[in-house]
């Protein structure tokens, strides 16, 4: 719910686009019936807003779902939708914050040779207090020792 909190913060003193639709989680597999039902049920105890719907209920409140093979639904009324590159480009001026774009190499050991002029002709050097790296899921092959023992997070934090 916290995260929520920030998105609806950043819609008020940002302007960044996010819309209050809630969310539905469909299934048609017992074993994903059997997880919705009991995290419903720990829901509330948990402070999670949600409620499980029968096949019946779920294709009267949402006619657009396939009613062939549904055993149930999960509705979340507190889920966001928001705008990823609207949020990027407005999250940072909303900080006061300098955010730089780096150029990295697709494969280990080349250099992006244009990448290093433009930089050197620019003097382009930032000292940072902190960087945050987004790899995606090549984070462990890019930053292997960062991460070994830590699972697998979807950014790396560097001081």
């Amino acid at each position: 719910m916290h995260s929520r909190e920030r998105w609806l913060e950043l819609r008020a003193k940002a302007g960044v686009w996010a819309a209050e639709c809630g969310a539905i989680h469909v299934v048609y597999q017992p074993d994903e019936d059997a997880v919705l039902r009991e995290f419903a049920t720990a829901a509330p105890r948990l402070g999670v807003a949600c409620e499980y719907l029968s096949p019946k209920e779920t294709t009267r409140r949402f006619p657009a779902v396939n009613p062939e093979g549904l055993l149930g639904a999960l509705y979340s009324p507190t889920e966001l939708a928001v705008n990823p590159p609207e949020a990027i480009s407005r999250v940072p001026h909303y900080f006061g914050r300098n955010v730089r774009r780096a150029t990295a190499s697709r494969r280990r050991g080349h250099r992006d040779r244009n990448a290093d002029r433009a930089n050197r002709r620019r003097r382009d050097v930032a000292r940072l207090d902190r960087v945050f790296v987004w790899f995606g899921h090549r984070l462990r092959d890019a930053v292997p020792r960062r991460i070994r023992g830590r699972g697998h997070p979807p950014v790396a934090s560097f001081r």
